[in-house]
C-alpha cells in the first residue's frame, strides 16, 4: 500500500502517491509568499527539530517553504496526536472519549497559529500530509505534563495497573453467545490491543514521575537522551535553554511511544538503574501485533485477518504482568533507598 494513504481512507494507487507528492513539492516552491505578522503573534518562537534553533513568527515567515514545513510538522506533533495513541476508546459511547482535548481538525490547528505566516493553500497541503502520516483525520490533544501523576508512591501505579489486568481478566472471560461470535472476537482483539496500553501507561507513569521528582535522576536523562545530545547549542544560548529545559523535556516525553521496549528498556537502565528481564520476546511480537489491531483494524500490510483467541489474551497478560512486576520490584527497592534519611543524592556518570 502506498504510504500516501490512510487506513480509514481508501488506498491511493502509486500513480495517485506520485501525483500527490509531486503537487505537494510544486506547492512548495510556489509557497514562500510575504506575510504581514501582528505584534501578538511576533512573540511566537517556533522550534527546528534538526538545528535545535528558535525562530519568532517574523523570523519564521521568512524561511524557505520546506523549512517551515519541517517546523510546522515538530510543532503540531508535540500537541496533536492520532486518538489511538493515549486517547480512551468506547464502544458504547461511540467511541474515542477525548479526555485531554479533541477531536481537533489540522487545518483548523495549523491555520489558526500559522495563517499569518504562510499561505492557506500551504498550511492545507501540510494537514494533508499529516493525516497521511498518522493515518487520521481525527486528532487529539497529547497529554501534558500536568497530566501525569508527579507526586510517586511506592506502590500506587502498581495497584492501578493491577486493577486494570484484574479487569481484563474478567473482560476475557465473559461468556458470549455463538450468535455473537463476531463481537466477541472483537472485544478479544481489544483486550490484546489494551494489554499493551497498560504496559505502556505503566512504563510512562513512573518514568515521567521519577525523573521529575528527583531533580538527580531528570538530570541524567538530559545528559544521555541520543535527541538531546544532537542538538547544538551557543553560549549565548545557555540561559535560554536552561528556563526551558523542563519544558522541553516535558515535551519529549508527552509523545515518546513508552510501547517501543527497545528504546524504554535503555532509559530506565541508564535512568533509574532498572534493568528489563530476560525472555520478553513474545511481548515485541505483540507490540507489533497490537500496531495492526489499532492501526489498521485487525489486517496485516499484506492484508490478512488476524484472530485473537481468549488464551492469547490470557498469556499476553501474564506475560505483562511478569515483566511489570519485576520492574517494580527493583522500583521500590531503589525508592526506598533515595528516601532513606539521610537522601544520598544519585552518582552521575
Amino acid at each position: 500500500m502506498c504510504s500516501c494513504s490512510s487506513e480509514t481512507d481508501p488506498p491511493l494507487s502509486e500513480r495517485s502517491c506520485r501525483t500527490f507528492r509531486r503537487n505537494f513539492d510544486l506547492l512548495l516552491e510556489s509557497a514562500h509568499d510575504s506575510c504581514t505578522v501582528d505584534p501578538l503573534s511576533a512573540m511566537s518562537e517556533y522550534f527546528d527539530p534538526e538545528t535545535g534553533a528558535e525562530y519568532n513568527a517574523t523570523e519564521f515567515a521568512e524561511l524557505g517553504p520546506a523549512h517551515q514545513k519541517r517546523i510546522i510538522k515538530h510543532w503540531f506533533r508535540q500537541r496533536y496526536e492520532n486518538p489511538a495513541e493515549n486517547t480512551p476508546y468506547e464502544s458504547a459511547e461511540g467511541g474515542y472519549i477525548y479526555i485531554w482535548g479533541g477531536p481537533h481538525d489540522a487545518e483548523e490547528i495549523l491555520w489558526s497559529e500559522f495563517g499569518q505566516c504562510v499561505p492557506e493553500n500551504f498550511i492545507e497541503a501540510v494537514a494533508q500530509e499529516l493525516e497521511s502520516e498518522e493515518g487520521t483525520t481525527e486528532w487529539a490533544s497529547v497529554p501534558g505534563r500536568e497530566d501525569f501523576d508527579l507526586d510517586y508512591s511506592a506502590s500506587e501505579f502498581f495497584q492501578r495497573f493491577e486493577a486494570s489486568i484484574d479487569t481484563l481478566r474478567r473482560l476475557a472471560a465473559l461468556h458470549v453467545g455463538a450468535t455473537e461470535k463476531p463481537a466477541l472476537l472483537t472485544l478479544l482483539a481489544l483486550l490484546y490491543a489494551n494489554a499493551v496500553t497498560v504496559l505502556e501507561a505503566y512504563l510512562s507513569d513512573v518514568f515521567i514521575s521519577l525523573i521529575n521528582k528527583y531533580p538527580s535522576l531528570f538530570r541524567k536523562f538530559v545528559e544521555s537522551e541520543p535527541s538531546f545530545k544532537e542538538r547544538s547549542l551557543s553560549v549565548s544560548q545557555l540561559f535560554q535553554h536552561l528556563d526551558k529545559v523542563h519544558e522541553i523535556v516535558s515535551e519529549h516525553l508527552s509523545v515518546f511511544p513508552f510501547h517501543r521496549l527497545e528504546k524504554v528498556r535503555k532509559m530506565y537502565a541508564t535512568v533509574l538503574g532498572v534493568e528489563f528481564p530476560r525472555g520478553i520476546g513474545d511481548i515485541f511480537k505483540a507490540i507489533l501485533i497490537r500496531h495492526d489491531l489499532v492501526h489498521r483494524n485487525g489486517f496485516t500490510k499484506d492484508g490478512k485477518t488476524i484472530s485473537i483467541t481468549a488464551d492469547a489474551v490470557a498469556e499476553l497478560t501474564r506475560a505483562v504482568e511478569t515483566l511489570i512486576e519485576a520492574l517494580d520490584a527493583q522500583i521500590r527497592t531503589l525508592i526506598d533507598t533515595w528516601e532513606s534519611p539521610p537522601p544520598p543524592d544519585i552518582p552521575l556518570s
